[in-house]
This record gives structure tokens, sequence and C-alpha cells, in this order.
């Protein structure tokens, strides 16, 4: 304690879930020229990392580090007696916690990309996502480092010892969600789609992007195709279905994209939100999107906006999806 940050670190915790705090602890290590080579944690309640391993074997394998706990959640079962009631709710403990879904655009939006991007990834068990624009830009930029900018976010996220972490996290998230009760996007369906015809072509790009993710990045960004027809090329379809369900506001009446209108509203006639052109008999259940921080909440039937404009001083809104209850804060 007190002692110069230098040499060879042992790092001790009192606890580890997902490895969030060491893995900050190693950057500010690696900052100061010392190298971490340990983590000695009183308890490691065995949180899943990536490929089913927990967070403290996922530490040591990226890190090379040795890793120790005097306890783990499997020890505190054994202790408890049979007929305690907390044995039950430890139990439980992983396999019986609420869900978050978020809407997309985790970074870029509130100044702490970097902080946001570990906490939903350290919860990845009952936390999931839909990418959003602003996700792909820094997949782009990280995937395609000679096409950065001078993002101060993206910077810190590029610099992080986790950053292959967080980015082999986020390449693997889907553009749409489907859930008994709701389906989720950021942007929104394709009028001229049901939902099926959406996910089925979704996860057809998704697969592209997580297995040549370079290749995909390169030819993701454009404004064309505005519609969809049997004579684009793979690498069009792709980029209109990521437009689709990242950036999509208005459409003609054809159902052509148009990106320059970004407001609520619109003075051109020949354009409406791609909600009242959608095929909303088709809709079975409500679909979440945000994307639209001009239009803020929009409740009407099944279409349901969430974006209200928390990061311009609005209100962050959620949905309980049970009962679909509106909670805000701001």
């Amino acid at each position: 304690m007190g002692a110069p940050l230098q040499g060879r670190v042992l790092i001790v915790d009192d606890v580890v879930s997902a490895g969030t705090s060491v893995r900050q602890s190693i950057d500010m290590i690696n900052a100061a020229g010392a190298k971490a080579v340990g983590v000695a944690v009183a308890l490691d309640r065995q949180e899943k990392g990536e490929n089913q391993q927990s967070a403290m074997q996922e530490l040591s394998e990226q890190y090379q580090l040795k890793t120790v706990a005097i306890a783990c959640l499997d020890d505190l079962l054994v202790l408890l007696p049979k007929d305690n009631p907390d044995r039950d709710r430890v139990a439980l403990y992983r396999n019986d916690r609420d869900r978050l879904f978020f809407l997309g655009d985790l970074v870029n939006r509130g100044g702490e990309s970097l902080a946001v991007l570990r906490w939903v990834y350290s919860h990845h068990d009952c936390c999931f996502n839909v990418l959003g624009n602003h996700d792909f830009s820094l997949l782009h930029q990280y995937y395609l480092p000679k096409r950065r900018k001078n993002n101060r976010e993206f910077r810190a996220i590029f610099a992080a010892t986790d950053a292959a972490l967080l980015m082999k996290w986020l390449v693997r998230q889907p553009l749409l969600i489907e859930l008994p009760e709701a389906v989720l996007t950021h942007a929104g369906v394709y009028p001229l789609w049901d939902v099926d015809t959406q996910a089925r072509h979704s996860d057809w790009a998704m697969s592209n992007l997580r297995e040549h993710p370079k290749r995909f990045l390169k030819i993701m960004y454009g404004d064309e195709p505005r519609s969809w027809h049997a004579g684009l090329t793979d690498a069009e379809k792709w980029r209109f279905i990521v437009n689709v369900s990242t950036r999509m506001r208005f459409v003609d009446d054809q159902g052509r994209l148009e990106f320059t209108q970004k407001m609520a509203t619109t003075k051109k006639k020949s354009l409406q939100p791609w909600f009242t052109l959608s095929r909303q008999n088709s809709f079975k259940k409500p679909i979440y999107f945000g994307h639209w921080s001009t239009l803020g909440l929009y409740r009407n039937g099944l279409i349901n906006c969430l974006d209200s404009g928390c990061v311009w001083g609005g209100q962050l809104s959620a949905v309980r999806l049970q009962d679909n209850a509106l909670f805000q804060v701001g």
C-alpha cells in the first residue's frame, strides 16, 4: 500500500464477477510501466466469460496471469446447510436473474463508451444488445485502423488492454432479437418485410460479418441501394440490411430508404416514417427500437420508439416487457 507502481504486481481483490475491475487495474499497471503477474481474490463468483469459461479462467488465459481464489460460489453452497433459506437463493443466482436488452449504440453517446462496453460485457450472461450505427462505426474503425478518425472515446477503447476481447464480443451481437413477447432492433423493421424475413436476412448478414469482418466492413458504408431487389450483389444486400436495421427513419411510398431527413417530421410529402408504411397487420408482437431521438418516446399500437433523447438532455426510457410498463429517469 503506497509503494511505487513498478516491477511485478500482484492484484488483490475481494471478489471477481466478470473481471472488469481487474482489467481496469491492468490498464493502470501497464500505463505505469509495471507488469501484472497474478490475481488473488477472496471470492470467485464463477461468472461465465466467453466460450463458457469462468471470468477467472478467462483472465488467466488472456493476460497470462496466475489466479487464485480463497473460495468460490460452489464452496458457499457446500457450507450452507440444506435447510438454510439462502442456499436456494445462491443456487439460483446464475440462472434466475433479470435480463436487460439494449437497443444499440452502446458507444459514442454520453462520454463513457469504454465503461459502458465493459459494464454490458461484464454482465453478458443477463445483458443483450442489438447493433446500432455507432456500434458499427466502432467495429469499422477497429478492424480497419487506416480509416480511424479523431474520436476520443474510440481511441480510449482501442488503447484498452481488453479491446480485443470487447470487440470480439461486440462483433457477435445481432441486428435483431426476437423474444416471445417482443421484437428488438435499433432502427426498425423494413416496411416491405415481415419480422421473419428481416430476421432471416439479418442472421445471414451477421454470419458474414463474423466470418470475414474486414471484408464485410470495407463495403458496408453507403446509402445505396435504397430498395431491395433480386439483382443486388451480396455486398449490396448486406449494406441494405445494415442500413435498414441501424439507419432507417423515413421511406417513400415504394419503400425506398431516405437518409437525409433526421427530424421527427419532414416537409417532403413523398416521405413517411417507416412504421406508417409497414405491414403492421403482419406484426404479431410489439416492435421496440431506438435510433430516432428527434422522434422521442413514441408508443402507438405495436410500434415503440424508446429513444427519448437522454444524451441531449431528455430522459432515459425503458420498458418492462412482461407488462409493457414504462420507466424513465433523467
